[in-house]
């Protein structure tokens, strides 16, 4: 190789080394000149429990009065079987009076005689059926009342302890106290009238028994219903 060839072999290789240097260095430089994104840390957010919306609790009825004593109500209950007898017998003699006139063994006027009294025995039995059974209509209300306010009272206490539990969990404070409930006072049954005084005419027979039962059974029933549809708005939550 002659040194001239020599000469421009190296004048070539330095060339070539001084551009990538160049380009290493201008690289460096614009990378140097970019600034860094800094980290951004995640912020954290405290969630604070908000404040509990005033509510208004009514009071729940204390335990409904008892005006019916279970004495009184069982004897009703037997004299009503009583009572039914009586008007068996008294609506046979009515029609045995009226196939007599018919046989020809009484006049139409004896027989109008002893229907009239026959009628008005007719009438007391049947104003004392219906006294007694309001009696017992009576009680059976108040009893199923007294049952529904039970009901109603042990479902209310049993939310209020849940919401009370959450409540602790969630950190809430409750600013108002619920109004107070009322202690259960079972009043005790009306004294009976002294047995000097006269009783008031009896009222008309009010509608059968079967009625009054059946509103009863009415009432227990959408009262199971509201409280089925709490336990599974409780169950859901």
């Amino acid at each position: 190789m002659t040194p001239l060839l020599a000469m421009e072999t190296i004048s070539a290789s330095w060339i070539w080394i001084a551009a990538v240097c160049g380009i290493t260095g201008f690289a460096l430089f614009i990378f140097w000149r970019i600034p860094k994104r800094k980290e951004q840390k995640p912020e954290t957010i405290a969630i604070k429990p908000s404040k509990p919306e005033p509510v208004t609790i009514e009071p729940i009825p204390p335990r409904a009065e008892r005006s019916i004593s279970e004495e009184e109500v069982s004897k009703a209950r037997e004299e009503l079987k009583i009572l039914g007898l009586e008007k068996e017998i008294v609506s046979y003699a009515l029609t045995r009076l009226y196939e007599a006139q018919a046989e020809g063994k009484i006049t139409e006027a004896e027989r109008d005689r002893l229907v009239g009294r026959y009628k008005d025995e007719m009438s007391r039995i049947e104003a004392r059926i219906g006294h007694n059974e309001s009696i017992i209509t009576l009680h059976d209300l108040e009893k199923s009342q007294s049952e529904l306010i039970k009901m109603f009272r042990d479902k209310f206490d049993e939310i209020n302890r849940k919401i009370e539990e959450v409540r602790t969990r969630l950190g809430v404070v409750e600013e108002l106290k619920p109004a107070e409930i009322p202690a259960a006072v079972e009043e005790k049954p009306k004294p009976k009238k002294p047995a000097e005084e006269k009783e008031p005419p009896a009222p008309k027979p009010t509608p059968p028994r079967t009625k009054a039962e059946e509103k009863i059974e009415e009432i227990r029933a959408e009262v199971l219903k509201e409280l089925e549809r709490l336990e599974q708005m409780e169950t859901e939550g």
